[in-house]
């Protein structure tokens, strides 16, 4: 997983749903625009606001969820908040 300044997030990651069981081990290059929400859970906690910096601490292994429609990013989610 990278983030960089240009405001591309890469990671290899694994789809959830049936119709995406083959994008198992799919890198995917997403463009993050302004504006679009992120939020972190640390620890296990609530998901709170973050910046898109917050995504350069990414490490390998961590859990990013990312939620679209179509090939619109609504909000990405680092971490799991558990309840």
């Amino acid at each position: 997983m990278s983030f960089n300044d240009g405001g591309v997030l890469r990671l290899r990651g694994k789809g959830l749903n049936a119709f995406a069981a083959n994008e198992y081990e799919r890198a995917m290059n997403l463009r993050i625009p302004d504006g679009v929400l992120i939020v972190e859970s640390m620890d296990g906690g609530d998901f709170r606001p973050t910046t898109a910096a917050g995504l350069k601490t990414l490490k390998e292994g961590a859990v990013v969820t990312v939620r679209k429609v179509e090939e619109v990013i609504l909000e990405i989610q680092k971490g799991v908040a558990k309840k």
